[in-house]
């Protein structure tokens, strides 16, 4: 009798321990599975910083701006796509004003 209720007791520790395992399993693989969504998400918005700076080194601001837009919807704390997009405005700006093209566009604004 002492045998058939200790086998019966370690069958349901067993169980149980199982069933903890099991499920500490399922939320382990369900965080490993976040963290690379994260890391993702993270390589993403830096290669989008990345090509930015490309497009503002080639005098392609708009595009470059656009980008780093793009790289601020995936994380809004990245200041190099913040300082990107200010620089870009800043050459947008000198551009405009060198070509005469700022006093169209403000004589435009006027009308």
């Amino acid at each position: 009798m002492f045998w058939i209720v200790f086998l019966i007791g370690a069958a349901i520790v067993l169980l149980f321990y199982s069933i903890y395992h099991l499920t500490m399993g399922i939320k382990g693989w369900k965080l490993v599975k976040e963290m690379k969504q994260e890391k993702e998400q993270t390589k993403n918005w830096v290669l989008l910083t990345h090509e930015a700076y490309e497009y503002g080194k080639r005098s392609e601001y708009w595009k470059s701006i656009e980008l780093a837009k793009k790289a601020l919807e995936l994380n809004p704390r990245a200041s190099g796509a913040w300082r990107l997009i200010g620089n870009a405005y800043e050459f947008l700006g000198d551009e405009m004003e060198q070509t005469g093209k700022y006093k169209e566009v403000e004589n435009m604004s006027l009308i």
